[in-house]
């Protein structure tokens, strides 16, 4: 479909109105049909303004960063942007729907930015690691001051147009209806003619000693971390924005965005944010009732979003919790969001009534099972005996539960969510409909344990691993947990040796000197008050006797003892994890590669910003993990598998089996 600007003229103002927002942002097509109608408008000499809108919600990419793609073919946003600005006559935006990206960068190109009520402002980049672009943030830094823009960068989620007039990022927030071209056309004319009725463009950067003010206490505060580097270049290109003429600033900024493009963090960032979409799109099915005929769904304790998006795909929802307080508070947030998407224009009202009507609630399950065809329940730990005796009446009907031994079981790590059973369809069947409410749900048919459970025993082995090869356990401990991951000798006494056994072995590894020592002699962890540690009132202090103990186990199994750094430590466990990973996509437990990247970040705390063990292993080279996993078989840790050298026989990498 051809994706071209609408262009209309009322009284001497022309209005350009985008298509229909779509997925595909602004794309090339859409550039080029930008670029032509603001060539016409500045070649036209009667022209007295310009309007810029959309006709539902403007256009946003799901990769923000396509929007700053250039090639040959288009003008760049950049370009885009600087003709809009470039322009002698007033130039208005109208914003409706999600603002960021390309969008954003139009819109601090005009002279007055007015937002719908229904529209948001989504600070997108810094989550990803890089900065706005295209002059974004240089235009917005001259016009609001370095305050605002930060607090706008830093808000981690869209930004309501109310709040986005107090950051700065907008001028106004106007109805629908003073937006027809008539109203806006004498608007616009009204807004020009009167002085201090449109805000400066340069209002900020003209009040240098409060603009410089501001930027020391914003550099004072800089928080460290992995966000630093995002925060500091921030920094620099608000310093740029007054001490540069408007085109060097515009190519400092443009410099910063791609230095940081290509630093690690942003790469890895980005790397989850499109394995995401991939597990989204790539595992969806419809759930809607056209497709799977008018189901009964019972949900307990379901997460935000299903009962809404169950509703609205046409199903007949029963609402259970155990608490009429918080059944009542979630009905009111479902009506709460149920209007807000009329408001958007998602929703009609005659849907918006369907949809509510569809919905019933109960604190009782045996009501609510014994009327389903499908059951999702995900009892609290009180709640789990209850919740068995009611599915026990339960006949002919779909379950799923977080119970342990459920035959479709869900394990839930927030909105990080594992479908285990042994029926494909019923299994990818809940995944899907779990995802329709906004959780990142995989359905795994005929994999359990699961793949947190399988990285997770990996860690264990290679952390046991670590201190066969010389390290004390709260050496490894220190290290995983300055790598921002937890501390796996202590969650073995957390949880239990015997536990841990347990769940090794199910996952297919054995249990190493150390772990087989403390369940032999009984030392079952916390609870039993020693474990790999000592604990007194629960305080963990490392066991004096270790060293010998851990001396005389190391010589039993033929270890020579040498010091490992902290990043030694780190390297030996990530490498584990890629290795089990790799294990898993050979076995077709997993398609993915990102999928095992999500899950080791979004369940096992690996940091956002190295990207998971996967997209680690492609960034050092698989040939090197591949050669120091070898070293490690050496020692007694299992061998890498083939398809390390399948992949580096024909020079590919996780990443392309991701995009296969």
């Amino acid at each position: 479909m051809v994706r071209r600007i609408r262009v209309q003229r009322c009284e001497g103002v022309t209005f350009l109105t985008l298509p229909d927002a779509g997925a595909r942002g602004f794309d090339a097509q859409l550039r080029r049909s930008l670029g032509a109608a603001l060539d016409m408008c500045r070649h036209d000499p009667d022209l007295r303004g310009v309007v810029m809108r959309a006709a539902a919600g403007w256009p946003c990419a799901e990769d923000p960063e396509a929007d700053f793609h250039e090639d040959a073919e288009a003008p760049s946003l950049a370009a885009l942007a600087q003709s809009l600005s470039d322009l002698s006559c007033p130039v208005a935006v109208v914003l409706d729907g999600r603002i960021r990206a390309g969008a954003l960068a139009l819109a601090q190109a005009a002279k007055l930015r007015l937002a719908l009520d229904t529209a948001s402002f989504d600070p997108v980049e810094p989550s990803l690691g890089y900065l706005p672009a295209a002059g974004c943030l240089i235009r917005y830094l001259r016009r609001s001051g370095p305050r605002q823009v930060l607090s706008f960068l830093k808000a981690g989620r869209p930004v309501a147009a109310l709040q986005a007039v107090e950051l700065g990022v907008c001028d106004a927030v106007v109805p629908a209806e003073a937006v027809e071209m008539q109203a806006l056309s004498a608007t616009l004319e009204q807004a020009f003619g009167e002085v201090g009725l449109v805000p400066d463009p340069n209002g900020a950067s003209r009040l240098t000693q409060s603009y410089f003010t501001e930027l020391d206490a914003l550099r004072e505060a800089i928080e460290t971390g992995p966000q630093h580097v995002v925060w500091d270049k921030a920094l620099a290109v608000a310093e740029a924005a007054v001490l540069l003429p408007m085109g060097e600033a515009l190519d400092f900024e443009a410099v910063a965005h791609l230095d940081l493009l290509s630093s690690p963090a942003s790469k890895a960032l980005r790397h989850l944010r499109a394995s995401a979409a991939r597990a989204h799109a790539q595992e969806a099915l419809p759930i809607d009732a056209a497709t799977l005929g008018c189901r009964i769904v019972a949900v307990w304790n379901p997460p935000d979003g299903l009962v809404y998006a169950l509703a609205d795909a046409g199903h007949r929802v029963i609402w259970a919790e155990a608490m009429q307080d918080r059944l009542e508070k979630g009905l009111s947030n479902l009506a709460r969001a149920q209007e807000a998407a009329v408001l958007l224009g998602r929703m009609s009202g005659e849907a918006r009534d369907a949809a509510w009507d569809r919905v019933s609630a109960t604190t009782d399950p045996l009501q609510a099972f014994a009327q389903a065809d499908i059951v999702l329940a995900e009892p609290a730990a009180q709640e789990r005996d209850d919740i068995a005796h009611a599915l026990e009446g339960v006949r002919g009907a779909l379950v799923a539960t977080t119970q342990p031994d459920c035959a479709l079981r869900i394990d839930r790590y927030g909105r990080h969510v594992e479908v285990h059973g042994a029926a494909v369809e019923d299994t990818l069947l809940v995944a899907a409909l779990l995802r329709a409410g906004g959780d990142l749900a995989l359905g795994l048919p005929g994999v359990d344990p699961g793949l947190i459970a399988r990285l997770q025993a990996a860690i264990w082995v290679a952390a046991e691993y670590c201190v066969l090869a010389g390290a004390a356990p709260e050496e490894v401990d220190q290290a995983l947990q300055g790598f921002g991951m937890q501390a796996p000798f202590a969650q073995i006494d957390r949880l239990g040796v015997e536990v841990v056994i347990a769940r090794l072995k199910a996952a297919g590894f054995l249990p190493g000197p150390l772990l087989t020592y403390l369940m032999v002699e009984g030392y079952g962890g916390l609870r039993k008050g020693r474990g790999v540690y000592l604990y007194s009132d629960g305080v963990a202090r490392p066991d004096p006797l270790e060293p010998a103990l851990l001396e005389a186990l190391r010589a039993e199994a033929d270890y020579v003892a040498r010091p490992l750094t902290g990043a030694q430590i780190i390297e030996r466990i990530w490498l584990a994890m890629a290795a089990e990973g790799a294990k898993l996509l050979q076995l077709g437990a997993v398609d993915r590669p990102g999928d095992l990247d999500l899950s080791a970040v979004n369940a096992l705390e690996f940091p956002r910003h190295e990207g998971g063990p996967m997209f680690m292993a492609d960034q050092r080279g698989l040939e090197a993990c591949r050669d120091q996993l070898m070293q490690l078989a050496a020692g007694g840790a299992a061998e890498p598998v083939t398809l390390w050298d399948v992949l580096i026989r024909n020079g590919r990498s996780f990443g392309d089996l991701d995009r296969a």
